[in-house]
């Protein structure tokens, strides 16, 4: 099963589930498989395979280790300059 229909299965066990059972739910694993982090190589291969999969429209929310918000976007932006 590709990353991003076991990502989706997984996702919606989470409208059905107890609130109590969400940590359990929620597991590296599925934190792996769901989002995306790291080197920018990573995001890249990470979104190609999302749509290989199949997604079409993601949502991406920047989030840097070394500011607030403003610097995520700055981050986010020199980021896909890098695809042109």
């Amino acid at each position: 099963m590709s990353t991003y229909r076991w990502c989706r299965k997984r996702s919606l066990n989470f409208r059905h589930a107890d609130r109590d059972r969400l940590p359990e739910l929620m597991t590296d694993e599925w934190l792996s498989d769901c989002t995306l982090y790291g080197p920018a190589e990573r995001i890249f291969d990470g979104l190609a395979a999302w749509y290989d999969a199949g997604l079409r429209t993601p949502i991406l929310v920047p989030s840097s280790a070394v500011g607030n918000q403003m610097k995520a976007f700055e981050e986010f932006f020199e980021l896909f300059d890098r695809l042109r």
